[in-house]
């Protein structure tokens, strides 16, 4: 029971400390939903490595550029690439030098201000991972549909992701990885594990504020949601799995991960509902 509790517990802190960002969001983008959707996702789709850094090319782009773009993948390329410090010459291949033609196009129509400090990461990622890959999809991703919050919070579409399974990159991303250097040819949809992690880190976040900023109370709604999905794998969840905790949702996993990254990796035994009945229950036996 006291785990059971606790669990459900560092879920909600978890997702109140996303809601936070989702706040900030709100206010600079002046309560525009669809805005504050698109700069999450964006930063979802650079993972953990490029996170940071595609949550700040989002936040430099109005979203009326992006509003009057969305259905030209070119362009969407162009402006993610160019503010994210990838189009500057010289170039490594005609199609590289065309996207930086677009972008500086882009830029001087729409007035950008480049942002300062961005780079983005290669080492420790796959391919399929590489800032390059994640920002085509993302292309592809808002050029396919229109009015993604809506769509999200809708509760009959709420595990509905068979849609982005058609999410692929424009031809030439189907043989490169980074610009000038081909490969064989591939696809590179976006996996049904990643459609979940949009879902765990994205959509349920959204959810979640959409509905207190409204005045309702979202966490049984939310509880319900990612009892239903599945766990995310990765080294914090595979560490509690060698100790026999184990993750079978991914309300499960989030708890695990706020658990290790607010408490264990911090040492607040004394703060944990289980570390303290632990430690509570020994002094009792001693």
């Amino acid at each position: 029971m006291v785990w059971t509790h606790w669990k459900e517990r560092l879920f909600i802190e978890r997702i109140e400390r996303r809601s936070k960002l989702i706040d900030e969001l709100l206010s600079q983008f002046k309560n525009d939903w669809e805005a504050v959707c698109f700069v999450l996702l964006a930063k979802n789709f650079g993972l953990n490595v490029n996170g940071a850094s595609f949550l700040e090319v989002a936040k430099a782009i109005p979203f009326h550029v992006i509003r009057k773009n969305w259905d030209e993948v070119g362009k969407l390329e162009a402006l993610f690439m160019g503010m994210s410090g990838m189009l500057i010459p010289s170039y490594n291949d005609l199609y590289h030098e065309e996207l930086g033609a677009t972008y500086f196009y882009l830029k001087s129509k729409y007035q950008l201000q480049t942002t300062e400090g961005v780079g983005m990461q290669y080492s420790r990622l796959r391919p399929l991972n590489f800032p390059t890959i994640r920002w085509a999809q993302f292309a592809q991703f808002y050029a396919s549909t229109q009015g993604l919050f809506s769509r999200f919070i809708q509760k009959e579409n709420q595990f509905k992701t068979d849609w982005l399974a058609d999410v692929r990159v424009s031809d030439y991303w189907k043989t490169h990885y980074v610009f000038g250097k081909s490969s064989a040819s591939k696809n590179k949809g976006i996996s049904k594990a990643f459609q979940e992690l949009l879902l765990i880190n994205t959509v349920i976040p959204l959810k979640f504020a959409y509905e207190k900023h409204i005045g309702n109370d979202p966490s049984e709604l939310i509880f319900d949601w990612a009892q239903q999905l599945k766990p995310e794998k990765n080294s914090i969840v595979s560490g509690f799995e060698k100790l026999k905790v184990g993750a079978t949702s991914a309300l499960d996993s989030q708890s695990l991960i706020q658990l290790k990254t607010t408490y264990c990796d911090l040492k607040k035994c004394l703060n944990c509902s289980i570390g303290y009945t632990l430690l509570t229950t020994a002094q009792k036996h001693e």
